[in-house]
This record gives C-alpha cells, sequence and structure tokens, in this order.
C-alpha cells in the first residue's frame, strides 16, 4: 500500500503518518520501486492492534519476538 492509502487505511492525516513514519513509530515501508516504497497490510493491521491495546510500536514488536522483559525478575 502506497502512502497515502495507508495514511487513509490507518485513520491518519498525512502529517501524522509522515510523522510517526520519520519517528520510528510505524512499521518500517518495503521498497517496492528504485523511488517508491509501501507498506504491507499485516504491518499495519499489527500496528493498530497495537494501538487499541495501548502499546507504542516498539514494545509491542518485541513482546511478539518474546524480548518483552517488563514483568522479569532479577534475583
Amino acid at each position: 500500500m502506497i502512502r497515502k492509502e495507508a495514511a487513509e487505511f490507518c485513520g491518519l492525516s498525512p502529517a501524522t503518518f509522515r510523522r510517526l513514519n520519520e519517528s520510528n513509530r510505524f512499521p518500517t515501508p518495503i521498497r517496492l520501486t528504485e523511488r517508491r516504497q509501501g507498506w504491507r497490510v499485516s504491518a499495519l493491521l499489527e500496528w493498530l492492534d497495537c494501538r487499541e491495546q495501548g502499546r507504542e510500536w516498539h514494545e509491542y514488536r518485541a513482546a511478539l519476538a518474546g524480548n518483552d522483559n517488563r514483568h522479569r525478575t532479577t534475583h
């Protein structure tokens, strides 16, 4: 999905979409051509799930990868 479509899909304004993407708080785009990038629908759906859960994107991805250390205790 290209930038405009992805922003609309997520219910974001173009400015908010750009800001989230530039701050690494959004899924990494894939290269479609040499000069064009896009986003996988599956990644956008994961991002929306993350938002629904009230989590930041990087926290959500870490938890999916099994790297969620917030609940670990040290001995």
